[in-house]
């Protein structure tokens, strides 16, 4: 059984080089990753490193512009464009409930959804655990 506790990283140079059994590893492994774990890293996947980091300084310089200019880019249909990061961010998420006053509180534990992932408590620990699994350059 994988480890529920890391990020989980998927290696697509066996897809990719037509190894025998490799479409249903890497679709067995991209099923675990979104639905139990909802993040993953991609080896080997052909990408050129130059490229990677060119996009990585493309989107630091977008966010660098001023919020007015970055609001020029609109979304469209397909939510391609910017959108903004709220004022407040709600450190409840999905687990809280809007009280009639407007605020926001944690939902009582009986409340909680423990079976889907995105909803169950946060856990710090676990964060820490999954920067450390992997080796990103």
């Amino acid at each position: 059984m994988a480890n529920r506790e890391i990020i989980p990283v998927i290696d697509l140079g066996p897809y990719l080089a037509g190894d025998p059994g490799a479409t249903q590893r890497t679709a067995e492994e991209f099923h675990f990753a979104l639905t139990e774990i909802g993040f993953y890293f991609i080896v080997n996947h052909g990408v050129a490193s130059e490229q990677i980091h060119t996009a990585f300084r493309e989107a630091a310089r977008f966010h660098a512009l001023p919020l007015e200019k970055k609001l020029e880019v609109k979304l469209d249909r397909h939510n391609v464009g910017y959108l903004p990061m709220p004022r407040r961010i709600d450190s409840f998420g999905p687990t809280a409930v809007e009280l009639d006053d407007g605020t926001r509180r944690p939902r009582p534990d009986n409340q909680l959804r423990t079976d889907c992932r995105l909803h169950a408590p946060r856990l710090p620990e676990r964060a820490a655990t999954a920067r450390s699994s992997a080796d990103i350059t």
